[in-house]
């Protein structure tokens, strides 16, 4: 029989020039990519013998049965082989490969090595395939049994991939799919067609999808730096975690890198990233050195000496002039090390765990046992949240504001509380942030702003001084549409005036995102609510943009009474601040009073009303009816 060749040898050529295109790339050292360095040579020496085995029927003549039993035999071996690793290279995608995985493998395993057993004794037995009187190739009783073992392995990848698809990448999920279904496609119609061989090409199409997508290494090199980036590191822990490698890392943060893109533009910026980033390479090599964030890299070793000297190293090189168009401008590179990064968990564990270290403190430190206590409690918390919403396990305060002109209570701030079952009550600066970083935030809103209708309902004949309830608003709440419609139903189905509510925006909000709060603001204010501008003078407002917006209240930030016993410059801006407020309309509140001598000063200014623990910290319902009860 003649046997048509082309479609494999195109399959090769096209493969051959892929290879010369990805070769010399860089690749992170892990287990799935050295396996699938062995899947494509393996791949290749399939396509390779198909052609001269191929080429040895379509001219049994010319060749001894005993070298065409032999290449056919290695050809049989490549094909048994290259359909088992791809079932194997399937399991490289899990993330969450385990002990479980292995067993699973190693009993799946079985058929392989059966039909590695047949392969092998084929030459004896003829049960796959035999040479006739005349040379000539021919089937053997079992030849489709063959195909049979190759379907089996595809069913039991097709299997794994639905089972397991939540913890392999949604794209990987369907690449993968996309090259079983080549596989399967080129080996029906070789099945019908025995005489054009397109297994080859089957292989050679998978093999590039995969080159191409799953196993790209432009995928996981950052394009500025040309070092790994943040999913290269991933696959590195993950290869190494599941080897139970220990791992020690130093997170590396150039500070001030916003600056030089602010005075000099993007383009120097990445100059410098790609400098500090050729430094790193030369101290480490690029397979230990990764570009994590913006401005931070992640240098990791598996020797601790090693990554303790580096440490230090950086630490002396805290201070650094970088040289930018004749500007010497100095900046400070900062380092953190994490010793053996996996006794935080699993790769997503410590992936959180580095993400949580990050957002500290911008100093050098070694990671303690206290930063661990720490980040498992706030892994609790965030763990409760999803419960917290779902049962609504959040609880009101409310911290009396002090009229100065009415020396009474007139105002009260509402201040919610998490209950934890193992930590107790937890303040919003800890549960707020995980809240907004898991999209909790609107729901917590909601929730607390329903409570504190009922609350009112039920004792503002209680509250007969109370003319107003302050309520901090998030960032993200700010940006839901649909907040003005849910907050007037709200107040309408509990019978509420909106002029009873003030709700407290930051300066750093309303200048940051200040279209989309005009907007919301000015929805709010056609209902009949009123606006308070929240922590006036701890960042840098926008004045102009501040103005236009339809505050009616100004809370100035606790910060700037902090020295303004001890320094007349202090004393004087404050006052500043208050007169410039008072002229422009606005009522004035003051935060942060706590001691005495902050009361003696702030009556002295002519502001409207003093919220500070020196009068009270925020109370629960009860103590704080008594106390407006007593200043009544």
């Amino acid at each position: 029989m003649k046997y048509n060749l082309s479609y494999e040898i195109c399959a090769l050529f096209i493969l051959f020039l892929v290879f010369i295109h990805v070769n010399g790339k860089l690749v992170i050292n892990s287990f799935r990519n050295r396996f699938f360095r062995i899947f494509i040579v393996v791949g290749s020496f399939d396509i390779i013998f198909d052609i001269l085995t191929g080429f040895m029927f379509s001219y049994p003549e010319l060749y001894p049965a005993w070298i065409q039993s032999t290449a056919t035999t290695i050809f049989y071996l490549l094909q048994v082989s290259l359909t088992y690793m791809f079932y194997i290279y399937c399991y490289t995608l899990n993330d969450r490969l385990h002990v479980k995985n292995a067993r699973e493998i190693v009993a799946c395993s079985i058929l392989f090595f059966v039909m590695i057993g047949l392969v092998f004794s084929n030459p004896s037995t003829g049960y796959i395939f035999y040479f006739d009187t005349n040379d000539v190739y021919t089937y053997g009783p079992l030849y489709y049994a063959t195909y049979l073992y190759a379907l089996i392995y595809m069913l039991m990848t097709v299997s794994y991939l639905l089972i397991f698809h939540k913890s392999i990448q949604k794209k990987q999920f369907w690449f993968m799919l996309e090259c079983i279904l080549w596989i399967f496609l080129c080996t029906g119609i070789q099945a019908i067609q025995s005489d054009v061989l397109l297994t080859g090409v089957g292989i050679s199409v998978s093999l590039i999808i995969i080159i191409l997508t799953l196993n790209n290494p432009i995928e996981q090199m950052d394009a500025v730096t040309k070092v790994f980036d943040r999913n290269g590191l991933r696959e590195f822990l993950t290869d190494a975690y599941s080897r139970r490698n220990d791992l020690h890392l130093i997170i590396v943060s150039i500070e001030g890198l916003k600056q030089i893109n602010s005075l000099f533009g993007m383009e120097t910026g990445d100059y410098v990233l790609r400098e500090f980033a050729k430094y790193l390479v030369r101290l480490h090599s690029t397979d230990y050195v990764y570009r994590f964030m913006a401005n931070s890299f992640v240098i990791v070793r598996p020797d601790l000496e090693s990554i303790q000297r580096t440490y230090e190293s950086m630490v002396d090189w805290q201070n650094t002039n970088v040289d930018i168009k004749g500007t010497k401008l100095n900046t400070q590179v900062y380092s953190i090390l994490i010793e053996n990064i996996f006794q935080y968990g699993n790769v997503d564990e410590a992936f959180s765990f580095i993400d949580f270290v990050m957002r500290k403190k911008n100093s050098n430190y070694i990671v303690s046992q206290l930063d661990l206590e720490e980040y498992n409690r706030s892994r609790m918390i965030e763990t409760f949240l999803y419960e917290a919403v779902e049962k609504n396990l959040f609880t009101l305060k409310y911290q009396p504001l002090y009229n100065v002109e009415f020396k009474k209570f007139r105002s009260l701030e509402a201040l919610c509380r998490l209950n934890h079952p193992v930590l107790g009550e937890v303040l919003p600066s800890e549960f707020i942030p995980l809240a907004e970083k898991n999209n909790l935030i609107s729901d917590v809103g909601r929730l607390n702003f329903v409570s504190l209708c009922k609350f009112i309902q039920k004792h503002q004949a209680d509250m007969p001084t109370i003319i107003s309830v302050k309520v901090n608003l998030s960032p993200i709440e700010l940006l839901n549409p649909d907040l003005p419609s849910f907050l007037k139903n709200c107040i309408e189905e509990y019978r509420l005036k909106p002029e009873f509510f003030q709700f407290e925006i930051t300066e750093t909000v309303a200048t940051r995102y200040y279209d989309e709060v005009i907007e919301v603001t000015g929805k709010l204010k056609d209902i009949g609510f009123e606006l308070c501008l929240d922590d006036f003078g701890s960042g840098f407002a926008n004045m102009a943009a501040i103005m236009k917006l339809p505050f009616d209240v100004v809370k100035i930030d606790r910060s700037l009474i902090l020295d303004i016993h001890n320094n007349e410059k202090s004393k004087e801006f404050y006052r500043y601040i208050v007169n410039m407020l008072k002229g422009l309309g606005y009522l004035i509140v003051s935060e942060g009073a706590e001691r005495k001598e902050d009361i003696d000063f702030l009556l002295d200014f002519d502001i409207n009303a003093i919220q500070g623990y020196y009068y009270s910290k925020p109370l629960p319902i009860d103590e704080l009816l008594d106390l407006l009860k007593e200043n009544s």
